[in-house]
């Protein structure tokens, strides 16, 4: 992997919705069960990775519908964006790092646990209380700077 320094850029967490419930859209989840997806699908949070010099940075909001959007939010230009994805806590506290997106393509897992770790402390400090990671991220989906 590219020997590159991880920082948070920035995180915009609410963290009423950061943490997905079971018991919050029970009826939902049971549909994406069915479907063989999980709680992606209602993660209110995404993130976007940004390399800046010799530095990898992750950006995450809850705010928007789009990875357009956290980049719009934190005035990151799609010239510097390399990949992004889902970001949510499951029901057991796990803090998950997912899917890939639309408007930047996905990131390499190992680097979405990097991010994960780096994260941890910042969202104790907002009272979010994380058990473990996990990385699942479209690596079929890879930005091409990854591929290099």
């Amino acid at each position: 992997m590219i020997n590159l320094e991880y920082q948070i850029g920035a995180l915009d967490i609410d963290s009423k919705s950061f943490k997905l419930s079971e018991s919050e859209d029970k009826r939902r989840l049971d549909d994406l069960a069915k479907l063989g997806v999980g709680y992606r699908y209602l993660a209110r949070h995404l993130f976007i990775t940004k390399k800046e010099g010799n530095s990898l940075l992750i950006y995450v909001s809850g705010q928007g519908h789009r990875h357009s959007h956290v980049a719009g939010k934190f005035n990151v230009s799609d010239k510097n964006i390399i990949g992004g994805g889902n970001c949510y806590m499951d029901s057991e506290g796990v803090l998950i790092l997912d899917d890939f997106s639309g408007d930047y393509s996905a990131i390499p897992n190992e680097v979405a646990r990097h991010f994960a770790e780096l994260m941890k402390p910042k969202l104790r400090k907002l009272g979010i209380e994380v058990t473990n990671i996990s990385a699942n991220t479209n690596e079929s989906k890879i930005h091409s700077f990854w591929k290099t």
